[in-house]
């Protein structure tokens, strides 16, 4: 993924442009589904994503799909 300048946003753009993002990439469902699972209350999912994007360049299917398997078995552990 390359960065591109742009100008910068107003909060309320960001949030907005963001949720397009999804959408366009991952469909009505599963960008919903993906905010759901970071929005739990639990954990530090900014961390977790940065840890997993760090270690390596997975498409953001499988980065949702680690991380609701991390947060499925801290729920049994």
């Amino acid at each position: 993924m390359g960065t591109t300048a742009t100008k910068e946003l107003m909060p309320e753009e960001v949030i907005r442009e963001g949720w397009q993002a999804l959408i366009d990439r991952l469909g009505y469902t599963n960008a919903t589904g993906f905010l759901m699972s970071i929005e739990r209350g639990e954990g530090d999912s900014v961390k977790e994503i940065r840890e997993i994007r760090n270690r390596d360049s997975r498409e953001l299917r499988e980065v949702h799909e680690i991380i609701m398997k991390w947060k499925q078995g801290q729920k049994k552990g």
